[in-house]
């Protein structure tokens, strides 16, 4: 699920890492957290002799997974616990204020807070310290939401190069390394939960009104849902309502008519040549600087009315329009239903069955190799160099799936209709 923007200010949490409470916590998550509460039944990781035999005394470690269930931070300390290698994650600052208790435990197990929509100055010299002093390994998911898209890696966000590339400089004069690991994790259902995934889909339908059995192809009922929900959204907020029956068309349409007014309210001149992305994050970044702002407490309660609209301006882009029609396999469309459910209702659910995840260690990229050039490009060349590895190791484990998840549920449609 895409995290919504916190009510709490923002407040930098460094890792207080405890070894005993890690191990603890490695343990727990190997035998019950695992196979209990996110029903991954087996963990299956690729390439581990091969990424060893590749280190060298003294390199310092970055790791950077794709982020496509809610499950991937567990897949990943079980990952660590094989390879024995101690890390510390970066992790939205969110998931923090959820309570108490993850306050607490959070830094113990290796965890720091970062401010997504904002220059988090202190989280940036963390991370780098940690690369720096080399004692941890260091974890970043630069996707940095859960899309619910697994076979499909979202565009990396280039801070992790930024600060890995800057700190490679300092380690490269006393003859060490900063590597860059692509981890490409892909979870596949092991048994047919049809059955289940069709009951969260009618109870989706059913939440908001829509009529399912005028329609028996399964490809249907997921647009029939994604689009009466957009066009649902809009008239409840007083928008235009999308008439193109073309996702990508109706996607961009439905975005543009949320940034054209929240950018006015905001008070952003428009830019040109700008992505839609690019607009959504540098209106999350200006309203989040108002709900920060305590001079301009007055504004708060319009604020968080604005943030709720450039997150729903953010759930809508992520969608791609064809991501099942392209390739209806099992897996994709439970995962777009959990998905639909998630940014309609704000529901989580836990997994409809038995899982397994494959994780592919890549290739580890050498920074050293990178520091011959301006900061810019070599920031936007690992970034895609990482992000191609990562999608590379999710097509190499689909390929070889046999599972019921990759089992197609109907016949490709390319036109996403």
């Amino acid at each position: 699920m895409v995290l919504p923007f916190s009510d709490v200010p923002y407040q930098f949490l460094p890792s207080r890492r405890s070894k005993l409470i890690c191990w603890l916590g490695s343990e727990l998550n190997h035998r019950w957290i695992l196979p209990k509460r996110h029903r991954v039944a087996e963990v299956e990781v690729v390439g581990l002799d091969r990424f060893r035999d590749s280190l060298r005394k003294g390199d310092r470690l970055m790791f950077t997974p794709n982020h496509p269930t809610h499950s991937d931070p567990q897949v990943m300390v079980e990952t660590l616990r094989r390879l024995r290698v101690p890390s510390e994650f970066m992790t939205a600052w969110e998931v923090f204020v959820r309570g108490r208790i993850h306050r607490w435990l959070l830094p113990r197990i290796g965890c720091f807070s970062i401010d997504r929509w904002g220059l988090d100055s202190q989280a940036i010299k963390h991370a780098s310290d940690v690369l720096r002093q080399g004692k941890n390994s260091l974890v970043v998911f630069p996707e940095g939401n859960v899309f619910l898209q697994n076979d499909l890696v979202s565009p990396f966000n280039e801070g992790a190069a930024f600060f890995a590339l800057r700190t490679a400089k300092d380690v490269a004069e006393s003859g060490k390394r900063v590597l860059i690991v692509p981890i490409s994790i892909k979870f596949t259902y092991v048994e047919n939960v049809w059955d289940s995934v069709q009951h969260q889909l009618r109870r989706t339908a059913e939440k908001i009104g829509v009529s399912l059995e005028s329609n028996p192809c399964p490809l249907a009922h997921l647009r029939m849902i994604g689009f009466s929900g957009l066009r649902r959204n809009q008239k409840m907020r007083g928008l235009e309502m999308t008439s193109s029956e073309h996702p990508q068309e109706a996607i961009s349409h439905a975005v543009t008519g949320l940034l054209d007014r929240l950018e006015a309210k905001v008070e952003l001149p428009p830019l040109a040549d700008t992505t839609l992305l690019e607009r959504v994050c540098r209106a999350q970044r200006s309203i989040q600087r108002v709900r920060s702002d305590p001079e301009r407490k007055v504004d708060h309660a319009a604020a968080a009315t604005w943030a709720d609209e450039a997150l729903l301006a953010f759930k809508i882009l992520s969608y791609l329009g064809d991501y099942v029609h392209r390739h209806p396999t099992l897996d994709r469309y439970a995962e777009t239903v959990e998905k639909l459910n998630e940014d309609l209702h704000g529901e989580t659910y836990p997994a409809h069955g038995n899982r397994k995840a494959y994780v592919q260690i890549g290739e580890p990229i050498d920074l050293t190799n990178h520091l011959g050039v301006r900061l810019r490009d070599a920031v936007s060349r690992v970034t895609v160099t990482a992000q191609d590895a990562v999608q590379s190791g999710i097509d190499q484990i689909n390929k070889t799936l046999k599972h019921a998840g990759s089992s197609l549920i109907a016949e490709p449609s390319f036109s996403g209709s």
